[in-house]
Parts: structure tokens; sequence; C-alpha cells
């Protein structure tokens, strides 16, 4: 009985410690990922910016070309 329950102990520590590592590996994973996503995020907003800035352009052009569209 005394075997069988050292067998178990150590099969249990043994478990532990490969689920602690997965769950190390689970957090790594999750940091990039949010380190990916931040920068993504960045991006889209500075090309958002961009393209909000182009239409405004476009659209203060737009009286003028329809002048000259006109003539």
């Amino acid at each position: 009985m005394a075997i069988a329950l050292v067998v178990f102990i150590v099969y249990l520590i043994i478990t532990l410690q490969k689920v602690g590592r997965v769950i190390d590996e689970t957090e790594n994973t999750v940091k990039t990922l949010t380190s990916d996503v931040n920068v993504t995020l960045h991006h889209t907003n500075e090309l958002l910016a961009r393209s909000m800035f182009l239409q405004m352009m476009s659209m203060s052009k737009l009286p003028l070309l329809i002048h000259f569209l006109l003539q």
C-alpha cells in the first residue's frame, strides 16, 4: 500500500510539473499575442488617421473641382 502511495505521489508531482510548464508557455504566448495585437492596433490607427486626412483633403477640394468641371 505504501509503495502505491509513493508511486501516486511521484506521478502527481510529475504531472503538476508538466501542467506548470504548460501554464508558463501559455502565459508567454498570451504576452506575445498581446504585443502583436498592440502593434497591429497602432498601425491600424495610423492608417485610419491618414485615410481620414486624405478624405478631408478630398472633400475640401471637391467644390473647386465641381466648379472647374462645370465651366
